[in-house]
């Protein structure tokens, strides 16, 4: 108990940090499996991050996204096959600043990300079933890479994401994601 209370008097501690930051954070992305015939499909993402400064120039953001990703297959001469998903993403992101003055800086950001299928529907013709039917697996995970420019409270950014694993909604394929948005921090 004595040690789940001290967890919990840390975990306060960074959260209430003067140092961080709590932002939102959402965008455009284009998405496909890696497999042979993949294409893109274009999706979203929306959600939240919270900067967490350890160095002037060095911090760690936590971020939790709720994303919408798929990949798109041609099968024979005019029919697709087409898998929309709908993911709770969570990446645990290092960002490295590059200030430019008071007001602005580059942020080079890479970590892991993790997430979860939440829903979905593959529709090959007028057939639609659901993406995650029984059996198929829900989790995904790779590593996240971005540039953001932040200018006072606004962040402009540009991401790549790559899954490290087959993931079973596409196959024989793995997650590649290229995404932009636009994100506030208060």
């Amino acid at each position: 108990m004595k040690k789940f209370l001290l967890l919990i008097m840390i975990f306060a501690s960074i959260v209430i940090d003067a140092n961080a930051q709590f932002g939102v954070k959402a965008g455009y992305s284009m998405s496909k499996s890696t497999g042979a015939d993949g294409s893109f499909l274009p999706g979203f993402y929306v959600g939240g991050l919270y900067d967490i400064k350890v160095s002037k120039s060095f911090y760690i953001q936590p971020q939790l996204l709720f994303s919408s990703e798929g990949t798109k297959y041609k099968q024979g001469s005019n029919t697709y096959l087409t898998k929309h998903a709908y993911f709770a993403e969570i990446p645990i992101l290092a960002s490295y600043r590059v200030y430019l003055n008071n007001n602005s800086s580059f942020n080079f950001n890479l970590g892991p990300y993790a997430s979860i299928g939440l829903f979905g529907k593959t529709k090959y013709g007028s057939i639609k079933e659901n993406t995650f039917q029984s059996g198929v697996e829900r989790v995904d995970y790779g590593i996240k890479a971005g540039i953001d420019y932040e200018m006072n409270h606004l962040i402009y950014s540009i991401n790549y994401k790559q899954g490290i694993q087959d993931f079973d909604i596409y196959g024989k394929g793995k997650t590649l994601d290229l995404s932009v948005g636009i994100g506030y921090k208060f």
